[in-house]
């Protein structure tokens, strides 16, 4: 498929995997704060082994009826303070946090990874588009535009 192409793209969805819940499953940070129901990401990685059987269905079947379930973007959000700000009596001395759901970032995590995948292998975006691609920095774009 070439830019301009007028050949309607293929769905870049495939079936999710247990070994792809499972890459992004590794990829959870530990130290970052758990989401509204407060289940530690650590916990999630080390209960892998049971959990992945029951999230690859689950994945499978929000893909296949194109749902995303609203629990999922459901966050909880927290008010902390900013580093080294003198008064802490000011309101922006403070910032809020959105800590969300661990299930819905896994499944967005890897539908991003196949959007990312399809749009790279079927040359969706224009060679000369660079933001938010793998690998691509300021540098290519720069280049590009001395060419």
């Amino acid at each position: 498929m070439t830019y301009l192409s007028t050949t309607p793209p293929t769905s870049p969805f495939l079936p999710i995997s247990e070994e792809k819940i499972s890459r992004a499953i590794d990829k959870l940070p530990n130290k970052k704060a758990a989401g509204p129901y407060k289940i530690p990401k650590k916990l999630i990685k080390i209960s892998n082994k049971t959990l992945i059987p029951h999230l690859e269905p689950l994945f499978n079947s929000c893909l296949i009826i194109h749902h995303f379930p609203p629990q999922w973007k459901q966050a909880l959000t927290v008010i902390i303070k900013k580093a080294s700000k003198e008064d802490y009596t000011n309101p922006n001395a403070y910032q809020q946090i959105a800590l969300l759901n661990t299930k819905g970032k896994l499944f967005e995590k890897i539908i991003n990874n196949q959007q990312t995948y399809w749009v790279e292998q079927t040359k969706a975006l224009h060679l000369g588009h660079i933001g938010g691609k793998p690998g691509k920095s300021i540098n290519d774009a720069s280049t590009m535009l001395s060419i």
